[in-house]
């Protein structure tokens, strides 16, 4: 039994939604104080592979690149123009969106690299 009904939680949850979706489905849960967990997939087909995808720090010149991550899954906190506010171990960092969605696409895949979706049950 889903944790949600045995719990008599009014939610459901999903993971994976499309592309083209992830953007409102992710505005649409931060703007409904819906935690949103981003899964940032291993490299795919191949998972040796070395190609990572970029956190940042916001400076007042704009951001600064200071890590790199796979395999990783990461909590969204805000969603600011092109920019992921999201948190890792508890740290806040930036993911610009496009560069997620090119690394889903070239180095990962949607299957690995996607959100968990979660709205109010009708």
């Amino acid at each position: 039994m889903c944790f949600y009904n045995k719990n008599r939680i009014p939610l459901k949850a999903a993971f994976g939604v499309r592309s083209r979706n992830i953007p409102n489905r992710i505005k649409a849960m931060l703007a409904h104080d819906i935690p949103v967990i981003l899964a940032i997939g291993p490299n795919f087909p191949i998972p040796l592979r070395k190609h990572k995808l970029a956190f940042y720090n916001k400076t007042e010149e704009g951001y600064e690149k200071i890590a790199e991550t796979a395999a990783h899954f990461v909590v969204v906190t805000g969603f600011e123009s092109e920019w992921l506010r999201i948190s890792s171990w508890g740290r806040e960092y930036y993911i610009n969106f496009y560069e997620y969605q090119n690394y889903v696409k070239k180095h990962s895949c949607s299957l690995v690299s996607n959100i968990c979706y979660i709205k109010k049950r009708k």
